[in-house]
């Protein structure tokens, strides 16, 4: 029989070493996502360019735990 979404979902829900694991990365990505905003908000309303949005959202990318620094993600904005 295959799984159900219950089955799954209290399958995630008791595997207490994950969550220990994506704790603090969770908590490091939710603290950063007013500085993420804040660029999107300059760069939407005109205050900065295009290339000054690359700049600072590849800094803090790399302040980050997002795992989408460098050019490899950056390839659409360059």
């Amino acid at each position: 029989m295959p799984p159900t979404l219950a089955s799954i979902i209290r399958i995630y829900q008791e595997d207490d070493a994950h969550r220990d694991h994506w704790q603090p990365i969770i908590k490091s990505r939710d603290a950063s996502i007013p500085t993420f905003a804040r660029i999107v908000e300059q760069f939407i309303n005109g205050s900065i360019d295009i290339k000054t949005f690359q700049q600072q959202i590849d800094k803090a990318f790399g302040l980050d735990t997002w795992g989408a620094n460098g050019v490899g993600w950056e390839m659409e904005l360059n």
